[in-house]
């Protein structure tokens, strides 16, 4: 027995269908307002202190949160739409706009209360201090 032709492209179409709805159900989810933005941030320890560094490009200071629970600094906000979407026909739309929600888990050797945060061209930098009280010790060889 074989499989006719008009059955396989039958087959070919609803998988077809199928992957539509899914590429459209996707593309909802992301400009749902309730999708949260991945921002690209780095993570860099000195001797004395630590830089956070977060892309925020097109992000006022007024819609940005940073605020600490536990032993975690949280850095949220918005990236607001820049026009009216019912009169608006894109040609391309690739930049996201949305909520953004980062969570970095801080080590116990820096004090939350020593922060110093700054926003200069598109890149926040949150500075933690290093507490006072711990001994920074080297890594030994052993031979």
């Amino acid at each position: 027995m074989g499989v006719k032709i008009n059955e396989v492209l039958e087959r070919i179409f609803e998988i077809e269908d199928r992957i539509t709805e899914l590429t459209d159900n996707f593309i909802n989810y992301l400009e749902n307002e309730s999708y949260y933005l991945k921002l690209k941030s780095d993570v860099i320890e000195y001797t004395d202190y630590m830089i956070i560094k977060i892309d925020v490009p097109g992000i006022e200071p007024e819609d940005l949160k940073i605020f600490q629970k536990d032993n975690n600094l949280i850095v949220k906000g918005i990236k607001r739409k820049e026009y009216n979407d019912e009169k608006v026909n894109f040609i391309i739309a690739e930049r996201r706009f949305g909520n953004f929600y980062n969570i970095f888990p801080i080590s116990e050797d820096y004090d939350l209360n020593s922060i110093d945060i700054k926003m200069k061209n598109g890149v926040l930098t949150i500075k933690i201090s290093r507490k006072d009280d711990i001994t920074i010790i080297k890594k030994i060889e052993v031979e």
